[in-house]
Order: structure tokens, then C-alpha cells, then sequence
């Protein structure tokens, strides 16, 4: 994170670059507003200029979206992969989880120590698999389905609870995108959450 107010350094990165090429359209540049937003409520016209800012940084992030067309495609097969791997993983395990009489949720949140848990990351569905999740099962008073979605797509993550616990996730692709579209939420969120003050 970087001093500015807690917004990651890649997100500032992108605020500085965003404030280069909007130059001195506001009278005010993006980075004092995010970093210090006192410094449009001086302004008359504030929401106007907030406005303004939030369309031309989601401007400048779809041409740079645009620009990764290739990349697009190449990071949606592999969620497509990911995502058609996490539904062969889930009815597995709630096949095997119903039989065992171990139950399945799909909790809001788990309060975890997550070093004292053993993490295993696939990427393949195959009987060694198949022979995991049923020693997994057959250990567990109950399995949380702790898998998120991304748009269309979820990444599988399951927390086996036992005596020890277990954590098995698919391995997720990594894409540039997905820092590219977390900078942009992160400065559209700043933006709404000063507009909501006016």
C-alpha cells in the first residue's frame, strides 16, 4: 500500500498516468482528490468534476482494456477451464460428502487460522483426485464451499474441517486484467464515496 490514504502502489501508478493525460481539465488533478478529497469540496461545482473524473478514468481504462483483446481471450478459456474444472470438483465432493453424511455450506465468512491448515492446489480432475476428496470427506465434520466468482466464472475453493484442516483451491489464471479492473474499482469506489458526500 502506498502512503496516499491506503490505495495500493499499482492503483497509484494508474491515478498518475490517468492524471497526465486529463492535464488540467478539472483545475485539480485525480490524485489530490482520492488522496485528499477536501480538495473538491472547495470547489462549486464538485459533482460536476467528479462526474467528469469517473468517466474519463473509465474511459482510459476500457482503451487500455481494448488494447488487450488477445490477452481477453486467453485469460476467458482459461476461466472457462477453471470454472467447468470447479463443477466436475463440486459434484464430486457433494456426491461423496452426501454419502459420508458430511455436510456441505456455503458460508458468508469462516473464522480460519489459516497457518495451522494444509493448502492443496489442482488443476486437473483425475482418480488420484477423486481418491483425495474421499480421504478429505471421510476426515471432515463439514465442508465449506469458500469458491468466488468472477463475472461468469467461479475459481473452486473448498475448506475440509477436521481434526485438521484441509484447504483445496483450483490453481486461478492470472491475467494483467485483473489488476487492471481492481485499480479501476478501487478508483471509481474513492470517487463514489466522495460524490456521496455532496
Amino acid at each position: 500500500m502506498s502512503e496516499e490514504q491506503g490505495i495500493s502502489a499499482e492503483t497509484m501508478s494508474f491515478v498518475k498516468t490517468i492524471d497526465k493525460q486529463i492535464g488540467e481539465k478539472y483545475l485539480l488533478g485525480l490524485q489530490d482528490v482520492i488522496t485528499d478529497p477536501d480538495v473538491v469540496a472547495k470547489k462549486p461545482n464538485a459533482k460536476e468534476i467528479l462526474a467528469g473524473m469517473k468517466a474519463d478514468t473509465n474511459a482510459y481504462f476500457d482503451s487500455l482494456l481494448k488494447n488487450l483483446e488477445d490477452e481477453s481471450k486467453r485469460f476467458n478459456a482459461e476461466l472457462e477451464g477453471v470454472s467447468a474444472l470447479y463443477k466436475q470438483i463440486s459434484e464430486h465432493i457433494q456426491a461423496k460428502a452426501q454419502s459420508a453424511n458430511v455436510p456441505v455450506i456455503k458460508p458468508v465468512s469462516v473464522e480460519r487460522e489459516i497457518s495451522k491448515e494444509e493448502t492443496i492446489v489442482v488443476s486437473t480432475d483425475d482418480t488420484a483426485i477423486e481418491l483425495l476428496l474421499a480421504r478429505l470427506i471421510g476426515a471432515s465434520t463439514y465442508i465449506a464451499d469458500l469458491s468466488t466468482s468472477y463475472k461468469t466464472y467461479t475459481i473452486g475453493s473448498w475448506l475440509f474441517s477436521g481434526s485438521k484442516n484441509y484447504n483445496l483451491s483450483l490453481n486461478p489464471p492470472s491475467s494483467v486484467i485483473l489488476n487492471i479492473e481492481a485499480s479501476r474499482d478501487e478508483i471509481n469506489f474513492r470517487i463514489d464515496g466522495i460524490a456521496a458526500r455532496f
